[in-house]
């Protein structure tokens, strides 16, 4: 499995309107929490500090917040009853491999024809 290391942001708990003194200040206080390891602290103020990289890590910094899995869901509050299901006409008569070859080949002639 692929190692990546957390947002430097997320590491020293800063936005990315942080300025240089801010990064150093937030480096500090990180250390002493020890949420993270010492060398991904280390690495995310030398990141931030370093304005090339930093560029890259706020085009990488996440828009949307990580999605954290469900401790219990309880399926009786969702509405089933009301759940539709529709099935599309394009997809009648898929039941045989014949049925299936044959609408494949339309579509492609289907295709041919309005790309001249």
């Amino acid at each position: 499995m692929l190692h990546q290391d957390p947002n430097p942001y997320d590491v020293l708990e800063i936005s990315p309107a942080a300025t240089d003194k801010e990064i150093i200040q937030a480096f500090m206080l990180a250390m002493k929490k020890r949420k993270y390891t010492s060398e991904q602290i280390a690495n995310a103020r030398k990141l931030l500090i370093n304005q090339k990289e930093r560029i890259i890590a706020d085009i990488l910094r996440p828009i949307i917040p990580t999605v954290r899995r469900f401790r219990n869901f309880n399926i009786k509050e969702c509405d089933i009853d009301k759940l539709t299901w529709e099935i599309l006409p394009e997809f009648d008569g898929l039941e045989h491999k014949d049925n299936i070859e044959k609408i494949i080949a339309e579509a492609y002639r289907e295709d041919f024809i309005d790309n001249e």
